[in-house]
């Protein structure tokens, strides 16, 4: 349901929040970002992306993983 609402309406999207609940390994567990940044190319967005932590390691050293992570997707 979630990826299904976010087909629907990607092509309406002006800033994407990145939100990141479990980094540990370096990859986002929760969400399918590959699925997620593959449907925001097909809509051609090119727009900001914030990221928000919301998991319970340190937040520094998880917001630089999910940097680090997210640059890998945008490429």
């Amino acid at each position: 349901m979630l990826y299904q609402s976010l087909q629907q309406t990607v092509h309406l999207a002006t800033h994407v929040r990145l939100k990141v609940y479990r980094i540990e390994t370096g990859t986002e567990r929760w969400l399918d970002y590959p699925r997620i940044f593959g449907m925001l190319r097909a809509s051609g967005y090119n727009g900001f992306c914030s990221i928000v932590y919301e998991g319970i390691e340190d937040e520094h050293m998880a917001v630089a993983k999910a940097t680090r992570y997210f640059r890998t997707l945008m490429a």
